[in-house]
């Protein structure tokens, strides 16, 4: 009974989760709309931050991301060349081929942990920008007065 119930609450997160996507890309009418840059930004680095017109950020997230996907095949690689050898040697030489294993390893998941770090950022980053876009066009429609011990606020359309 327990599990039906768990099962059934994880599609319903689902449904609502994947609803929630949908209604947000179809229905934003100003400015940017946070859910494509987050897409964007997921599908492609700097993506997102190119779709809100943040050039430099853009640039940034795409040369950071891509620098640690190199660097994480590389040590991928590395990490595969050295168990080979481990595979095929033995005493000292299977020793040192296996720490240098083990390093490339560690490397590697290190560089797994730094690039979903940035993704993360990344997407965060996109999907505010994009709910941020035009903040400064409506700043502009409020206007808050202090007068005579009173807090007045208007709001022009």
């Amino acid at each position: 009974m327990q599990k039906n119930f768990k099962e059934n609450m994880k599609i319903l997160i689902l449904v609502i989760f994947f609803t929630n996507i949908y209604i947000s890309l179809f229905s934003y009418e100003t400015g940017k709309n946070p859910v494509k840059a987050s897409l964007f930004s997921l599908l492609l680095p700097g993506g997102g931050q190119y779709y809100n017109e943040s050039k430099i950020k853009s640039a940034l997230f795409f040369s950071t991301e891509t620098y640690f996907t190199a660097k994480l095949i590389y040590d991928h690689n590395m990490m595969n060349d050295y168990y080979d050898k481990a595979l095929s040697t033995i005493g000292e030489e299977h020793q040192e081929n296996a720490w240098n294993y083990d390093r490339y390893y560690a490397k590697r998941q290190n560089d797994l942990w730094w690039l979903g770090g940035i993704a993360f950022m990344s997407v965060i980053d996109a999907f505010i920008d994009a709910h941020l876009y035009n903040f400064d066009e409506e700043k502009r429609k409020i206007h808050l007065r202090f007068e005579n011990k009173k807090v007045s606020v208007s709001y022009s359309f």
